[in-house]
């Protein structure tokens, strides 16, 4: 019983240890270019911003309930729920983010690599915008209607 315990160990460990591996090289070899690097840093560093901002609003309001969907043409607001979902918006943002580079992962062989890259790339700091965008709504519906 003891045997088969630490071939389990070994096993586990073996796995974690060449796929720490393969990650820093995958990482390496996409990160080589500096457009990737540049499309990274401006998607992380926004969406950081958005982390950033979710938490100054969560702590500022004492209100348990905040304004998540205001509807100009019809209704004003028309979704309305706890505070905490504020931070789904940075989620999915980062969400977006690893997303789109383990998709390059699968392309980076493929003779189109760079057009495909600038492409998830671009689509994952237009997503973190728009999000940004989304949150800042949010937080001034809330400003003015608090």
């Amino acid at each position: 019983m003891n045997h088969s315990i630490m071939v389990i160990v070994d096993k586990i460990s073996y796995w974690y240890f060449a796929s720490k591996k393969n990650v820093q090289l995958y990482l390496a070899e996409i990160f080589i270019f500096g457009y990737v690097q540049k499309f990274f840093w401006s998607s992380f560093g926004l969406n950081l911003l958005m982390w950033i901002l979710a938490g100054y609003f969560y702590l500022k309001y004492a209100n348990d309930t905040i304004i998540l969907h205001y509807n100009v043409m019809i209704s004003g607001a028309d979704l309305i729920g706890d505070k905490y979902r504020i931070f789904t918006l940075p989620l999915f943002g980062f969400l977006f983010i690893i997303m789109n580079y383990a998709i390059l992962f699968f392309f980076r062989n493929h003779r189109d690599r760079k057009f495909i890259s600038y492409l998830l790339l671009a689509a994952a700091l237009f997503a973190n915008i728009m999000l940004f965008a989304g949150l800042g709504s949010i937080y001034l519906i809330n400003l003015i209607e608090n």
